[in-house]
């Protein structure tokens, strides 16, 4: 499209002094970001000699620059060597474009040639050479350049100086070289203070905070955000309370940007009691700060909490955004709490945002039902490609996959570009209901318009195979992933149990050990129902030792379950209850199911008598565990007789004909 107007412009441009016409071929230049239409679009410029005009042939070089990398900076040079009379900024767009390659030789090289065609370097080169400067000697070189150049103490200069010495580790010339800006300017504060979070110095980071303050610096949100990230890089509970009395001895936790990034660190690290003592504490609370206190109790699960928070910041002069809203919105459970926050929105006129609206959405989906779910989102003035996926997860986890499918094209129809998360859902969605092709058509879909498959999505595509029946595609999808994927690792493992292959889950669970990466629980729950499918006693033993001898992990009962499957289904019964036993009341009622359906197999009418007996007097035992010891006895001959009238699903199976304990 770009090409066509050009070429329409080109052909329309008789009068090079047409500023209408020049105008045009600019705006369609920056529209255009393909190599090869650009090259054939540069011909064309020679031959009607705009090449020599100094504008477009800059638009062109900028074009060339962001479109094709090395090859984009080699035509980009070739526009400039063209140039009779070029100035400043062409260097620097060529000196840029060779410096955001990393080949900083190239750059240099133009950075020579701008300084002997008399041309000094400004403000605007020097954080072009630094970006991604990997040599502390080079490095030094360019500020040794600026320096003489008169930048030294320039914040734009210093502050690209300072980020390059931080990335390389050199954290005590990165802080020299702000002592040095005359002016810091709250983009100089930031990034001093990224600096010193990147190198591990929590402390001086908020030192670093605390001289803005006294500057008399902004407080501007580039900072909050700098002191918020440093923050939560620390991990630890006791790495956030030194740096919470830090900043009470030096006097900044009054400060509302500092308690809230407390906040949000306390409640990051699960501690919410000291999150909601610092919010008490500080004495001017703006909405950061309720923000962050309504999210910390969410992501904790204190819903009510969190709700009970909101209310008094409504009850106070305190004004909701937004993102007030999205946060208390999620920590409704309950249905009335989120009719009583949207109406709400939509008096303050921040219903209509987007944001919100998904929110309502999910809520609705998690609360009420998928049905008033539908409703609301037919509703919804604009729907975002988040709306969509959220309602595509809500069918999924309803069920209702076939549906869930059947909104890709629907999103399609809209103009919604569907991104990373839709297409996971719909891979699942695929996966639970068995439909190949679907599938397929989503994998060519992905690979045709995505750049490479993040871990969620290239274990999404392998699973979705597996779950199919094409193992074939499975062990192709998986093998082109990133070893380093263990989501990626158990899915396999587990695809391989399902489908009777369980030399090859065990060999790969052995090969991903083997490779560095640590299993966790979900990795030894998938070999070891590998192993339980395939009746490998022995071997199953060895791993469920395994898990706490050499990796530190302490089983739980679905771990349990899986090994009380195994031996069930060996026929090994006494060794299962003992297992039982051992889990110490812990047992779940698909543990206990797994042993009844042991028995039944291997006709043990006292253990099954026994496992029901256990499960009506700890009453936690379903229609389908007595079903099942129903059909035992039937099979037998004998008959079952029920407990009460007031408890149906509450059976006592005694036999009729015997003498075997209920």
């Amino acid at each position: 499209m770009a090409v066509r107007h050009l070429a329409i412009a080109c052909s329309e441009t008789a009068n090079l002094h047409c500023c209408s016409h020049l105008d045009n071929l600019d705006r369609t230049l920056r529209s255009c970001h393909h190599i090869g239409p650009l090259k054939q679009l540069h011909g064309r410029f020679v031959q009607l000699g705009l090449h020599l005009h100094l504008v477009l042939s800059t638009t062109l070089m900028q074009a060339y620059a962001r479109s094709a990398g090395r090859q984009g900076a080699a035509a980009a040079s070739e526009v400039l060597r063209a140039q009779p009379e070029p100035d400043a900024f062409c260097y620097n767009v060529v000196v840029g474009a060779w410096a955001e390659l990393g080949l900083h030789d190239e750059a240099l090289g133009f950075l020579a040639l701008m300084r002997r065609a008399n041309h000094r370097p400004n403000r605007y080169t020097f954080p072009l050479l630094t970006q991604t400067c990997a040599s502390l000697v080079r490095l030094g070189a360019i500020h040794g350049l600026a320096i003489r150049a008169g930048y030294a103490s320039d914040a734009a200069v210093a502050t690209a100086v300072l980020r390059a010495y931080g990335k390389l580790a050199v954290l005590g010339d990165a802080r020299a070289v702000f002592d040095g800006i005359e002016a810091a300017d709250d983009v100089a504060y930031a990034a001093i203070i990224t600096t010193c979070r990147e190198n591990g110095d929590g402390v001086a980071a908020l030192s670093m905070f605390g001289r803005s303050k006294t500057n008399s610096s902004s407080g501007s949100g580039v900072i909050s955000a700098s002191l918020k990230a440093c923050c939560e890089s620390f991990g630890g509970l006791l790495c956030g309370q030194w740096i919470h009395g830090y900043a009470v001895r030096t006097g900044l936790a009054s400060d509302s940007c500092v308690s809230s990034c407390l906040i949000g660190l306390y409640s990051q690290l699960g501690d919410s009691n000291d999150a909601y003592k610092v919010f008490v504490e500080t004495p001017e609370r703006d909405v950061v700060a309720w923000n962050a206190m309504i999210s910390g109790f969410a992501c904790n699960g204190f819903e009510e909490e969190a709700f009970r928070v909101f209310m008094e910041m409504v009850s106070g002069n305190e004004k909701p955004t937004a993102g007030t809203l999205v946060g208390v919105i999620k920590a409704c459970c309950v249905l009335e709490n989120v009719m009583m926050v949207f109406p709400y929105s939509l008096k303050s006129g921040i219903g209509e945002d987007a944001s919100v609206q998904t929110s309502v959405l999910d809520a609705f989906v998690k609360c009420r039902g998928l049905e008033a779910a539908c409703l609301f989102f037919d509703g919804m003035p604009e729907r975002s490609v988040v709306a969509w996926t959220a309602l595509m997860a809500g069918f999924v986890d309803g069920g209702r996959c076939s549906q869930a499918l059947c909104l890709l094209p629907e999103m399609q129809q809209e103009n919604v570009v569907p991104d990373s998360g839709t297409f996971v859902c719909a891979l699942l969605a695929c996966a639970r209901t068995g439909r190949l092709e679907p599938g397929k058509c989503i994998h060519g879909y992905m690979v045709r318009h995505f750049t490479g498959f993040s871990e969620m999505e290239s274990t999404a595509i392998s699973d979705m195979y597996a779950k199919c029946g094409n193992m074939n595609y499975a062990i192709l999808c998986f093998k082109s992933a990133s070893r380093e994927n263990l989501i990626g690792w158990s899915s396999m493992v587990a695809a391989y149990g399902r489908h009777g292959q369980a030399g090859e889950a065990l060999d790969l669970f052995d090969c991903m050990v083997n490779s560095g990466a640590r299993p966790d629980r979900v990795a030894f729950l998938s070999v070891l129902s590998a192993c339980s499918h395939a009746g490998l006693v022995e071997k199953g033993w060895q791993y469920f030792n395994r898990m706490a001898e050499e990796f530190g992990i302490e089983p739980d009962e679905r771990h349990y379950g899986c090994m009380v499957d195994l031996l069930g289904r060996a026929g090994l019964l006494d060794e299962a209850r003992s297992l039982l036993v051992q889990m110490q009341g812990k047992a779940t009622t698909r543990a206990y199911g797994a042993l009844l359906s042991a028995c039944s197999r291997h006709c043990d009418h006292v253990l099954a008598s026994s496992v029901v007996s256990v499960l009506v007097n700890g009453e936690c035992g379903d229609g389908g565990v007595y079903a099942l010891l129903r059909n035992m006895y039937a099979t037998e001959g004998l008959r079952p007789t029920g407990e009460s009238q007031a408890t149906p699903h509450r059976v006592s199976c005694r036999p009729v004909t015997t003498g075997i304990r209920a």
